[in-house]
């Protein structure tokens, strides 16, 4: 183990009897011409504190803190525009679905719906009764107009036994 070098020296002039080593002897007394051993002198290693550690580890989490910091800010950025992105489709939308309900109100008007009933020769209804159509020319309607098919009739027995087939099938559920 090395010895630090002020205790050597306090060694050695307790040894020869100073105590003030030779630098309060006054000149030409017998402490100056005392030979002195040379002390073993060795460089003593400082403790380190682990501060490079500490600081090497701060540094790298303060690194990582700013580089997550970074990417939560264009995380948002991103976010933003797909905001800004959405918002401006829904101004458009909603800008044409305006239009449309104009264009639609203009439309349905009653003023303009009476000139062009009143251009294909149509004129308002003098009574209000209601004119019944017989079945049969209801179904010929239907038919010609590809509403219903061509199968059996939809009167009469065949239509009331479906029905209790379907009904037996669900058995009393709406």
């Amino acid at each position: 183990m090395a010895v630090p070098a002020r205790t050597l020296r306090s060694r050695n002039a307790a040894a020869a009897g100073q105590t003030g080593g030779s630098r309060g002897a006054p000149a030409g007394t017998r402490a100056d011409k005392i030979p002195r051993p040379k002390p073993d002198l060795a460089v003593v290693p400082r403790r380190r504190r682990r501060t490079a550690g500490v600081i090497v580890t701060l540094s790298l989490v303060l690194g990582g803190a700013m580089i997550g910091a970074v990417a939560v800010q264009i995380e948002l950025a991103e976010r933003q525009l797909d905001l800004d992105r959405l918002d401006r489709e829904l101004r458009v939308a909603m800008q044409q679905y305006e239009s449309l309900r104009r264009e639609r109100a203009e439309l349905l008007e009653p003023d303009r719906l009476a000139l062009i009933a009143e251009s294909s020769s149509m004129r308002p209804s003098v009574d209000g009764d209601f004119v019944v159509i017989s079945p049969d020319i209801d179904v010929a309607v239907q038919q010609s107009t590809g509403s219903i098919d061509q199968g059996p009739a939809l009167f009469g027995d065949g239509l009331l036994e479906e029905y209790r087939a379907i009904k037996g099938l669900v058995r009393g559920a709406p």
